[in-house]
């Protein structure tokens, strides 16, 4: 995600990732996060992702490993697409507990599954100020614990674009706010 954001071969263990455009990242094994890698907007497993990039997860997950500190998995200021891939354990007191979606960032979630996640509001997700597009995707099983719930996805005041295409939204919970699902 760095080379991504940089253009640049700035890690050495990532090289060809980086060159100007659009980044692809390839998954070949499932991910468990275990420490804080970036604090914004909270504290994120992942780098923010300030550059477009596509996360092609080939059928494995990104997830915060048991034991691991509450974090919330990654945030996007930018273009993003997550393509085939689970995303789960996120947990964190602020918004979104897999994705948070700001400063215009656009989110593409295609035949990929958001489920075990928690967050203050936005359980799964949470659109700040931006754009989220779901298709053939799964969003279930995550919780908003307080805030402005959306125990599966947080559509915020400053989103400027939501699609739901062929996506199954279910099994959500927003304690104590409003807002399940979405």
């Amino acid at each position: 995600i760095e080379n991504a954001n940089d253009d640049a071969d700035t890690n050495p263990d990532c090289p060809g990732v980086g060159a100007y455009g659009d980044d692809t990242i390839e998954l070949t094994v499932d991910v468990a996060l275990d420490t804080v890698a970036a604090t914004s907007n909270g504290a994120n497993g992942l780098p923010v992702i300030a550059d477009a990039l596509e996360i092609q997860g080939n059928g494995f997950a990104i997830e915060r490993a048991s034991g691991a500190p509450k974090f919330r998995i990654m945030k996007t200021d930018a273009d993003l697409t997550i393509r085939n891939t689970t995303i789960g354990g996120g947990d964190t007191g602020f918004s979104g507990g897999a994705v948070l979606v700001a400063d215009g960032g656009e989110l593409v979630v295609i035949e990929s599954t958001l489920s075990g996640n928690r967050a203050r509001d936005g359980g799964a997700v949470a659109v700040d100020f931006g754009f989220i597009q779901l298709v053939d995707s799964i969003v279930s099983d995550n919780v908003a614990d307080g805030g402005l719930g959306g125990g599966g996805l947080l559509l915020g005041g400053s989103t400027l674009f939501a699609a739901i295409d062929r996506s199954t939204v279910s099994g959500n919970v927003a304690d104590g706010a409003a807002g399940g699902g979405i």
